[in-house]
């Protein structure tokens, strides 16, 4: 649970996401405490993507104009460099916003959120999320990319598999020998 035990000064948070619904306030991730040390990835009423920091002082926001459709699966993130916020959709920026807070997003006792705000039970995500993510850095654009372009390849890799797939007396993983 990022911002739980130590400040932030940068973050990302990423999900794959599939909405089913327009015209609702969608909670993706949020770990809110009032409106200082907070942040949140949400879809808005008109299916356009909204990524909320705030520190301890004025909080910043940034809008896609880029509309998220409804009955697919679309990756979403929101990044802050300490500078600028910036949000991508399917693995392209498509909001850039300036956004300094010499405040760092302090700890916070407040569980994080998927799918609704816990602090009021608020937007409810109608559809899916999966493979949810928040880093205490930046990511880079071509990072977010990385992430869009592994699909359904997902950033769960498939367990090992060695020797022939039989595993002998005495082997934590099959060597490929036969014990005979």
């Amino acid at each position: 649970d990022v911002g739980t035990t130590s400040p932030l000064v940068h973050m990302t948070i990423d999900a794959w996401v599939y909405t089913n619904s327009t015209g609702l306030d969608q909670v993706i991730v949020a770990k809110e405490y009032g409106s200082n040390n907070s942040y949140q990835l949400r879809l808005r009423t008109d299916n356009t993507i909204r990524f909320i920091v705030s520190g301890q002082g004025p909080g910043g926001t940034a809008d896609s104009v880029a509309i998220v459709s409804t009955g697919a699966w679309h990756h979403i993130a929101g990044t802050w460099n300490g500078t600028t916020m910036n949000v991508y959709l399917d693995g392209a920026v498509v909001a850039n916003v300036p956004y300094t807070n010499t405040n760092t997003i302090l700890p916070n006792p407040l569980p994080l959120s998927i799918g609704i705000r816990q602090t009021d039970m608020i937007g409810p995500f109608h559809g899916m999320i999966d493979e949810v993510e928040i880093f205490n850095r930046s990511l880079s654009d071509a990072e977010v990319a990385s992430i869009f372009n592994a699909d359904s390849a997902g950033k769960c890799k498939p367990a090992a598999v060695c020797g022939n797939s039989i595993v002998q007396p005495g082997e934590q993983c099959d060597d490929g020998n036969t014990n005979s």
